[in-house]
């Protein structure tokens, strides 16, 4: 990769009269854009394209090479692109060897040599097209109004308008700092904007862009307060290098601490700096206290300091901050990085998880997404009270993107103690595709499918899977004897100790699979849960590995796919559960099976997704309860009384004090489950009684 940076520069500005070398702070402002190109130290060639005579001899002085641009492309109305385009052409006539480009403007003299390495270290980092710098818009422009043809309409949608300022994906404006693009591609399509396209994130300070005095006269007094607290800041830089002292200056170190706690953050600089030497403490305090005065660039060195000389040492507070700072300049693998050593030194807190799925949350990127890996299980895990569901969704894209839609490696290991077990009911072609998605992936894996009498084509096409594929068993009820009977016939005549009941249209994981079916061996566990997604939603599950509290039997069972159990254990209580898994009117039997199992074994969350529900196998159809005709409240309430009853038996033969301890959990939970869904009943049937109802 060989990179030039290409500064465009015309004379014939009319807002501020010679603005490209107009004096800022002692420099020609054309000059900070060089020297910063140059200090960089990543180009091989810096060249200025410009009509002008003393912008041609300024540039030059500054250690930039120049190209003259022909008159017709510095005229008011001229594009910069032709520009660009001209210089371009230029340097490669001269030097084909040339692969990229970055465009710097010289109207962005508070840009620095570090924007530009951190910029192109970020372009280097992913296989983009290019990449623009941007700073964040501070107000959601969703929120705007915009008239069209004398109408008022909101700029995107009226939901919107009334969403709040949090919940709305972060927007970016950009300010013509940089601008990274490949020279064939922009010589093809003479745009700065290729796709896939990427951003490198700078605060509102640095971005500043000089179009008019006022702006100038901001950039002056920036640059002014800059240069008085660089003699500061290089002081303070200058102590780091310097031996540590061993303990703190407490007397220093405390009254710094005392201003920094009054957010009197100047004065605590002024303290730190005034020492001869720091101690670790003392160069993390100036770390975050940089932080706190949103001067990333200045935190990061002493933040870096720290985690680099004694990352166990280095506070919660050093990481998160540190992180932020990474995080803004968009720079992915260093974000993983960190992730991983908070997570290595123990430095993880619910703070740092939730600013992780926070930065992320709205992002459709894998690359993006993939950092919630390491975070969102221990957010979900340590969070006080139910997971932002904002957060919870993009984990749920990243789960769904990392097992439905990247590639998947065959794996034609045969679980010799496992079977797929579905039930089905007219599902004809449904069924057929499913058993084929399975087999695309495991073509020896065991698959037992019980036909509840269709009147379809499900009998036929379950044949004609028995004879293209290995390892397919099949029975038919004679006549319609409902979903339940079909599961406890599977459980029944399975051959394997491990089971996975699934749907008949949620093709299973084989490679996943036998992760689980390991873990549950290794570990003697009756019954595992994994994630589910649905609707692009976690609908069932947990990101962590984890035991299933009792109360959480019901969310741990809903729907059927790809629950796991050892039939073995089951089977142990075939009678009692034969006994409540009735033929007709029953509840759903997982949920039957996942209460015994929770009770008198072992039951686990498992944090990888088994089944899913691929978009080509959705059907209208429901799943078939027999002659269960039953809706509303008065299924909830058929179905609750089974729950508890059940629950009353298991109480009733519990064999220690723990089995009874989770049983009375169980039904406490349902008794207000049910009190409360009888409230919900009330108020809709009697809402001018709704108040008394609480």
């Amino acid at each position: 990769m060989k990179l030039v940076a290409i500064i465009p520069a015309r004379g014939g500005s009319k807002g501020i009269p010679n603005k490209n070398i107009v004096d800022i702070c002692g420099l020609p402002m054309i000059a900070y854009t060089i020297k910063s190109a140059l200090n960089s130290n990543i180009f091989h060639q810096v060249a200025v394209t410009t009509d002008n005579q003393d912008i041609k001899n300024t540039s030059l002085s500054y250690g930039a090479c120049v190209i003259d641009r022909p008159s017709e492309l510095a005229a008011d109305n001229s594009s910069c692109l032709d520009a660009i385009e001209h210089a371009l052409k230029y340097i490669i006539s001269q030097d084909s060897s040339f692969t990229h480009f970055i465009l710097l403007q010289p109207t962005s003299p508070l840009r620095n040599e570090n924007h530009i390495i951190e910029a192109f270290k970020v372009y280097k980092s992913k296989n983009i097209g290019s990449l623009v710098s941007v700073n964040l818009n501070t107000t959601a422009p969703q929120k705007n109004l915009v008239e069209i043809n004398g109408k008022i309409e909101p700029i995107t949608t009226i939901n919107d308008l009334t969403q709040n300022r949090q919940n709305l994906p972060k927007t970016y404006h950009p300010n013509g700092a940089i601008y990274i693009s490949k020279i064939d591609d922009f010589l093809r399509d003479k745009n700065l904007f290729s796709d896939p396209l990427s951003i490198y994130v700078m605060d509102e300070e640095s971005s500043m862009d000089i179009d008019n005095y006022d702006d100038l006269e901001k950039v002056k007094n920036i640059l002014t307060n800059l240069n008085n607290q660089k003699d500061q800041f290089t002081s303070l830089i200058s102590l780091i290098d310097k031996s540590l002292v061993s303990k703190i200056n407490s007397k220093a170190y405390d009254k710094a601490l005392e201003f920094y706690k009054t957010e009197d953050f100047t004065k605590a600089i002024d303290i730190l700096s005034s020492l001869d030497r720091l101690s670790f403490d003392e160069i993390s305090l100036i770390g975050v206290i940089y932080f706190k005065l949103q001067e990333f660039e200045k935190s990061k060195q002493f933040l870096e300091y720290c985690i680099n000389k004694d990352p166990k040492k280095a506070s919660k507070q050093s990481w998160l901050y540190y992180f932020n700072i990474i995080a803004s300049q968009n720079d992915l693998e260093k974000c993983k990085d960190i992730i991983e050593q908070v997570i290595k030194y123990n430095k993880m807190d619910i703070r740092f998880a939730k600013t992780v799925c926070t930065k992320f949350q709205n992002s459709e990127l894998y690359e993006e997404l993939e950092l919630l890996e390491y975070a969102y299980p221990f957010y979900e895990k340590n969070y006080n009270g139910k997971p932002n569901k904002v957060i919870s969704d993009a984990y749920a894209r990243f789960v769904d993107l990392k097992f439905n839609k990247l590639n998947f490696i065959e794996d034609n290991a045969c679980i010799d103690d496992l079977e797929v077990l579905i039930p089905t009911y007219n599902r004809g072609d449904t069924i057929y595709k499913t058993i084929q998605a399975i087999k695309q992936y495991n073509r020896n894996i065991k698959i037992r499918i019980v036909d509840n009498a269709s009147p379809d084509n499900t009998w036929e096409n379950l044949n004609k899977a028995h004879n293209e594929f290995n390892n397919i068993f099949i029975q038919r009820n004679t006549s319609n004897m409902g979903y339940s009977y079909s599961m406890l016939r599977l459980l029944k005549e399975s051959q394997a100790k491990y089971i996975i009941f699934t749907s008949d249209e949620d093709p299973v994981y084989p490679a996943n699979l036998k992760k689980a079916i390991d873990f549950m061996r290794q570990n003697n566990i009756d019954y595992m849960s994994p994630i589910f997604i649905k609707n692009s939603q976690i609908y069932r599950g947990k990101s962590y590995i984890d035991e299933i509290s009792p109360n959480s039997f019901g969310v741990s069972s809903a729907y059927t796919s790809a629950l796991i159990f050892n039939r073995d254990f089951l089977l142990s209580h075939i009678d009692f559960l034969s006994k409540h898994i009735m033929i007709k009117h029953q509840a759903y039997p997982q949920v039957l099976m996942s209460m015994l199992c929770i009770i008198k074994g072992k039951s686990y969350w498992w944090n990888e997704p088994l089944a899913y529900m691929a978009d080509s196998l959705k059907s209208d159809f429901s799943a078939d309860v027999g002659d269960n005709k039953h809706n509303g409240v008065m299924e909830r309430w058929r179905q609750f009384t089974i729950y508890f009853n059940f629950c009353c038996e298991l109480e009733a033969t519990a064999n220690n004090s723990i089995e009874k301890s989770k049983a009375l959990s169980i039904k406490q939970m349902l008794l207000q489950t049910s009190m409360q869904t009888l409230k919900n009943a009330a108020r809709r049937e009697f809402p001018q009684y709704k108040e008394y109802f609480i």
